[in-house]
């Protein structure tokens, strides 16, 4: 894991953010392994507390919500997987 994912993403991302960089997990169990609190204490990147489940982790979210509703409630329902986009656009 360190070297697929922290060693290959993590420090290049936050190399060129800079000083400013901050880390928004989702207090998810593997976010929290000791691993990953070690790393980021190693390459000395700041977390940011969250509680768990926070809606504000992740915005886009909101939007998937109301495009689930507003296909759902499309009649007659899309039986394609291409029929919702298409019905969305002509909306």
């Amino acid at each position: 894991m360190r070297d697929d994912i922290l060693d290959a993403y993590m420090r290049h991302y936050a190399g060129a953010i800079g000083d400013d960089f901050l880390l928004q997990d989702d207090n998810a169990r593997s976010h929290r392994a000791r691993i990953m609190d070690d790393y980021l204490q190693q390459e000395t990147i700041q977390r940011i507390e969250w509680p768990a489940r926070s809606l504000d982790l992740n915005p886009i979210e909101h939007v998937w919500d109301a495009l689930e509703r507003h296909i759902a409630a499309l009649n007659p329902p899309p039986q394609k997987l291409a029929t919702p986009a298409t019905a969305l656009q002509e909306q």
